[in-house]
């Protein structure tokens, strides 16, 4: 080899005429026995490493922000960009007038072919789901707003026609009185109160005829049921077994008798059970 040969490399701490640290390097040249010493003053060295250490960190931290500055480009011709102006879309559907139809509302377009474009499929899809229950709500609205309006005219109509029944019934000289299925008196009107002399308190809650009906005439009817049907009938039966119009003698509470034209009608539910009775008596005192 025509190439000069490394023989040895050491460092001096202080070299005698550069008079500081200095590197030795020595060679031999070929084919001769001659030798090339060099020295290298370790200052330069040094700063030969510093300028090219610099040059290394300076191209390195270029090359780094280049490429960050190009994919940060990327990132917004190819993502932002299509994200800010599917942003757009979904505020301008935002704000837009509920009552408009789905296909006049504006809906985020895309072409199925990303992870965005999946976002805007999704979005689409819950907007026209957010769109139908919104109709459904509304016109359930609307059919409750009806019926509540149904059930106001509907519960006016009952008190108007309840209000004038019990002014009927509360201003007229009749015995009216409401039974349960046993006969126990659970309503009387005002004419009762009227007739009888009793108050309300006293007659609510006792079993009809209670002390309304002299007890010689109970005996009477009981012992023609008693031909009749050959069998004994007391009690509230009396008037239950075979129910027809009778004049009865009522009992007032001064103890006045009150000739009555009694009724008893049986109130039926929707099988035709008898589920309660109403006594309907008519004052007989005025006729001759």
């Amino acid at each position: 080899s025509d190439k000069p040969l490394p023989l040895a490399q050491f460092s001096l701490e202080d070299d005698i005429l550069l008079r500081q640290p200095a590197d030795v390097i020595i060679h031999q040249m070929p084919h001769t026995f001659w030798k090339i010493v060099s020295v290298f003053p370790r200052s330069e060295t040094t700063r030969s490493a510093m300028a090219i250490s610099r040059s290394l960190t300076w191209g390195t931290l270029a090359g780094i922000t280049l490429t960050g500055l190009l994919f940060a480009l990327f990132l917004w011709r190819i993502l932002l960009r299509r994200l800010d102006y599917m942003t757009h879309q979904i505020r301008d559907a935002a704000q837009q007038d509920p009552s408009l139809s789905l296909q006049r509302a504006t809906l985020v377009h895309h072409r199925s072919e990303d992870e965005l474009d999946l976002l805007g499929h999704w979005y689409n899809q819950r907007t026209r789901q957010l769109h139908e229950a919104l109709l459904a709500a509304r016109a359930g609205t609307q059919q409750l707003a009806r019926e509540n309006a149904d059930h106001r005219a509907t519960a006016s109509l009952l008190e108007k026609t309840l209000a004038l029944q019990h002014a009927l019934l509360d201003s007229t000289n009749l015995i009216i009185l409401s039974l349960d299925s046993g006969g126990m008196i659970h309503h009387c009107n005002a004419g009762t109160l009227k007739l009888l002399g009793y108050g309300e308190a006293e007659l609510i809650g006792r079993t009809f005829p209670h002390k309304l009906i002299l007890p010689v005439h109970l005996h009477v009817r009981q012992r023609e049921l008693q031909q009749r049907l050959g069998r004994s009938v007391d009690g509230f039966t009396l008037f239950t077994t075979a129910p027809e119009s009778r004049q009865w003698t009522f009992n007032r509470k001064d103890g006045s008798p009150l000739p009555v034209l009694l009724q008893i009608s049986p109130v039926l539910d929707s099988t035709g059970r008898a589920h309660g009775w109403v006594a309907v008596g008519t004052d007989l005192s005025g006729q001759a």
